[in-house]
C-alpha cells in the first residue's frame, strides 16, 4: 500500500513541477496585446495574468517555490521507496538521481514548457487563477524569498525599475485587426492606420496602371486631336509614345497646350521628359522622388527599360487615404455591380483581394493580382466571350473580352450557380 501511495505522490509532484515551470514560461511568453484584448472582454483569468505581469516577482517567486517544493517532495518520496528495496538501498542517492532526473527533465520541464509556450495565449487565462491559489498558499515563503532577493539587489546597486510598456509594429497591426465597433469616423481612421502599415511594404508594381489600360498619344499627334483625347479620357496628363507603345518618351500636360500657337501643328514641342521608376521602388520612395522632381506622374519600367505602365502621386496617396474620386472617376465606381438575381458583373481589373472579400471565395496564391489575371491562370488561354469557368461552386462567365485581355465577367456565386 505504501508503494502505491508513494507512487501517486511522486506522480503528483512531477505534474506540479510541470505546472509551475510551464506556467512561468507561458506567462512570460503570452502576447500582451491579446491578453489586453481578453481583459477588455471580461476574462477574469486574463486580468489576473495581467496583474502578475505588472508584479513579476510575485508569480516568479510562486513558480520558483512551487517547483522546488515539488522536486524536493518527489525526491524524498522516491528515496523512501528505494530505501525499502534491498537492491537499491545501499546506493539510494545514486538511483534517485538516475531515475528522477530524466523524468523531471522530460515531464516536468521540457514537455510542459514547450507546449505552454506554444499555446500561451490559450492557456494563460486558465493557469493564472491556479497560480493565484498557489501564491496564497506559498505567500509566507514567497514573501520571505522576495524580500531577501530585493534586499540583495539593492545592496549590489541594482534598482528595481518599472518596465515601460511599448508596442511593436506587429502588436499595433493586431490591435487594428480586432473587430471593434465604433462610429463611422473611428472606423475610417482605423482603416487609414491599417493602410499606413501596409504602405511601407507596398511597391510601385502593386499599384501601377498597366500599359494596356493607359490612354496614350503618339508623338506627332496634332494639337486638336490631343485636346479631343484629353476631353474624352478626362485626364490632364497623357503619356506619349514613339513607334512602340512600350517606348514612352514623355508626358504632355493640358495646360501646356493652352500656350499653343497657330504655328504648332503637333504636340511635339510640348512633350515633357518623363520620370522613370523601377517596378520594385517602394511607395515611400516614390512619393519623395515625385516631390523632388516636381511631377505627379512616373513611367514604370522593367529591367530591360520597357514601359510596364504608369503610376501617379494620386495613386500613391490613395493607398493611405483611400479612393480619391473626382468628376472623371465615375468609371472607377462601376468596377462591379450586384444584379437583382444575386450575381455580379465585375471588371476584370478588380483586385483579387477585393473579389475575395465580396464573394467569399478563397482564391489561391499565384502570379496575379486581378480577377482577369486569376481567370487567365485558370483558362490558360485568352477566353472568348461566352466561355465559362467553375471554381469553388461559383460560375465565371466572360461577357466582354478582346483578343488580348478579359474586360468584364459575369459571376454567379455558389448559391446561384443553377440560375445561370
Amino acid at each position: 500500500m505504501f508503494f502505491w501511495i508513494a507512487g501517486v505522490v511522486i506522480l503528483v509532484c512531477v505534474c506540479c513541477e510541470g505546472f509551475f515551470s510551464g506556467s512561468e514560461i507561458a506567462i512570460i511568453s503570452v502576447d500582451k496585446i491579446k491578453l489586453r484584448h481578453l481583459v477588455s472582454n471580461g476574462s477574469k483569468g486574463a486580468r489576473q495574468a495581467q496583474k502578475m505581469l505588472q508584479q513579476p516577482e510575485r508569480f516568479l517567486g510562486t513558480t520558483l517555490v512551487g517547483t522546488n517544493i515539488s522536486l524536493v517532495l518527489g525526491s524524498v518520496m522516491l528515496t523512501s521507496v528505494l530505501s525499502q528495496i534491498p537492491r537499491f538501498a545501499e546506493d539510494v542517492t545514486f538511483y534517485v538521481v538516475l531515475f528522477l532526473t530524466p523524468v523531471v527533465l522530460i515531464f516536468g520541464e521540457i514537455v510542459p514548457k514547450s507546449v505552454l509556450q506554444q499555446y500561451a495565449d490559450r492557456f494563460v487565462p486558465i493557469l493564472a487563477p491556479l497560480l493565484n491559489i498557489a501564491f496564497t498558499l506559498f505567500y509566507p515563503v514567497v514573501f520571505f524569498v522576495s524580500t531577501i532577493a530585493n534586499g540583495l539587489l539593492r545592496t549590489i546597486g541594482v534598482e528595481k525599475r518599472k518596465r515601460q510598456q511599448t508596442l511593436t509594429r506587429e502588436e499595433l497591426k493586431f490591435l487594428l485587426s480586432l473587430d471593434t465597433h465604433g462610429t463611422l469616423a473611428e472606423q475610417q481612421r482605423k482603416a487609414m492606420m491599417q493602410r499606413v502599415f501596409d504602405f511601407g511594404d507596398t511597391t510601385v508594381e502593386e499599384i501601377l496602371v498597366p500599359l494596356v489600360d493607359v490612354d496614350l498619344l503618339e508623338k506627332g499627334t496634332s494639337i486638336d486631336n490631343a485636346i479631343e483625347a484629353m476631353h474624352e479620357c478626362g485626364f490632364s496628363r497623357i503619356p506619349i509614345y514613339e513607334e512602340r507603345v512600350d517606348n514612352l518618351i514623355g508626358v504632355i500636360h493640358a495646360f501646356d497646350l493652352l500656350r499653343a500657337t497657330p504655328q504648332d501643328a503637333t504636340i511635339d514641342r510640348f512633350i515633357r521628359k518623363p520620370y522613370y521608376v523601377p517596378k520594385t521602388m517602394p511607395l515611400v520612395d516614390l512619393i519623395q522622388n515625385l516631390q523632388r522632381h516636381h511631377t505627379q506622374i512616373a513611367v514604370v519600367v522593367n529591367e530591360y527599360g520597357g514601359a510596364l505602365g504608369i503610376v501617379t502621386l494620386e495613386d500613391s496617396l490613395e493607398e493611405i487615404v483611400g479612393e480619391i474620386e473626382d468628376e472623371f472617376d465615375e468609371r472607377s465606381r462601376e468596377m462591379y455591380q450586384k444584379l437583382p438575381d444575386g450575381s455580379y458583373r465585375m471588371n476584370a481589373r478588380m483586385e483579387i483581394d477585393d473579389v475575395d472579400e465580396i464573394l467569399g471565395i478563397d482564391f489561391p496564391e499565384g502570379a496575379f493580382e486581378t480577377l482577369g489575371g486569376f481567370l487567365l491562370s485558370e483558362f490558360r488561354h485568352i477566353p472568348p466571350v461566352g466561355e465559362t469557368l467553375e471554381y469553388h461552386g461559383a460560375i465565371f462567365k466572360i461577357t466582354e473580352a478582346t483578343d488580348r485581355s478579359i474586360q468584364w465577367v459575369h459571376i454567379f456565386p455558389r448559391r446561384h450557380g443553377s440560375g445561370m
